[in-house]
């Protein structure tokens, strides 16, 4: 699935654990009453969520924005019990730009 990534974090939790999400930015809509890219958030899950997760941040970092990506995806329990859609791996679409963060200084 092609996606659009404009965010990723992860960290550890005070009880222990790890957590990992990202925010994509959805398909261009324009229909009569609303317009634009929705945004969504996704879990990312799986053994290697957090060096996924870390991938993904130091891609956006490089990028200097939003990245494209190829995203292999998983099902997870949601938090209402039902099946949710989680990141398990991906593969970078666009190309990062590795002297983008110098322009910044």
């Amino acid at each position: 699935m092609r996606t659009t990534v404009c965010y990723a974090g992860y960290g550890q939790l005070e009880q222990g654990g790890s957590w990992a999400n990202c925010q994509t930015i959805g398909m261009f809509e324009d229909n009569e009453n609303r317009v634009g890219c929705m945004p969504g958030k996704m879990k990312i899950a799986g053994p290697k969520s957090i060096e996924v997760a870390s991938r993904l941040v130091e891609q956006i970092r490089m990028q200097g924005g939003p990245i494209e990506i190829d995203a292999v995806v998983g099902q997870v329990k949601g938090k209402d019990g039902g099946a949710a859609m989680a990141l398990v791996d991906f593969t970078l679409v666009s190309q990062p730009s590795p002297n983008k963060l110098d322009k910044a200084s």
